[in-house]
């Protein structure tokens, strides 16, 4: 076979070994091989949302991130699609920021709040002479509104215990095991750890914290197929069948890639052999090569020099 980077220039023959060359410019090979042409290096294209992460060389294909703002939508080889993180709506809060994985997650604003699409308020609960007049409160970006009163938030890691009132400030506690908040809040409640479930295909990369949930990745061999808002679930990296080989071996993010063995080569699914010529050997074929075993042939005299 050619190394990689390089590709069959001319076949051996019982004289002469394998002739190889080069990869052309935007082409590569990345592993020992029998083409006679290279694969040509992905291109990494801003109008499906992407810029290039890591440059194609002759022996590795081009690897593409999101633009700034985005995410992969298509992620079984390589990413060859990106799409704008979600804006959350008013009434909606940012449950997570979106990541060069995953979108935006919005959730809706719980019963008694509002909300600009960015963080929650509380909505005044005040006697009717402060209603008439509590268009005018405004509260900064560390306070939350409450009974006509800007209240402090609480930090991340806690919640509040009691709202603040015309003579104490608020009361926070330290969120309960498994249970977090990663903003300043005026939250009674704090956020529910998500569990990664074995039965899911996954596993704890970063424990939940009071400050931070949970980050799941993929088990040894599988790879994540929701990734909206963390890794939710996994699945077992595809196996490549014998007549083929692996393109692409799989990752956390995407599957194995398996193309098949060109013609004259077979494989076991892993990686394409050419099929023995038992001519160049002093023998003749017995049984003819499929694509995946190779070319039978006589035991006969082996050739003497």
């Amino acid at each position: 076979m050619c190394d990689p980077g390089k590709r069959v220039k001319k076949h051996c023959d019982e004289n002469t070994s394998t002739m190889c060359d080069s990869c052309p410019a935007m082409t590569y090979t990345d592993a020992p091989n029998g083409l006679t042409e290279c694969l040509p290096c992905f291109v990494c294209d801003s109008s499906n949302g992407l810029r290039v992460k890591h440059a194609c060389t002759s022996i590795s294909n081009t690897v593409c991130e999101p633009l700034a703002g985005f995410y992969c939508i298509d992620l079984l080889s390589n990413c060859k699609k990106a799409m704008k993180h979600s804006t959350c709506s008013p009434g909606q809060y940012v449950n997570q920021a979106g990541t060069e994985f995953s979108d935006t997650v919005c959730d809706d604003c719980p019963a008694g709040s509002y909300s600009d699409g960015t963080f929650c308020k509380l909505h005044t609960k005040s006697p009717d002479f402060v209603g008439k007049f509590s268009s005018f409160l405004t509260c900064n970006n560390a306070e939350y509104e409450i009974n006509g009163e800007c209240c402090p938030m609480c930090d991340p890691g806690k919640r509040v215990k009691k709202h603040c009132d015309e003579n104490t400030s608020t009361m926070c506690d330290s969120c309960p095991a498994m249970t977090y908040t990663d903003a300043p809040n005026g939250l009674a409640e704090c956020l529910p750890c998500f569990v990664c479930d074995s039965s899911n295909g996954l596993r704890v990369k970063h424990a939940c914290t009071s400050i931070s949930n949970t980050v799941c990745e993929p088990l040894p061999g599988f790879y994540c197929i929701d990734l909206l808002s963390n890794c939710k679930k996994a699945m077992k990296h595809s196996t490549c069948s014998p007549g083929q080989y692996v393109n692409q071996a799989g990752t956390e993010f995407s599957d194995t890639v398996c193309n098949d063995c060109p013609a004259g080569s077979y494989s076991d699914g892993t990686f394409c052999k050419l099929h023995t010529k038992c001519e160049s050997l002093g023998k003749t074929t017995v049984k003819a090569g499929t694509e995946t075993s190779d070319v039978e042939c006589s035991n006969g005299i082996e050739p003497t020099y």
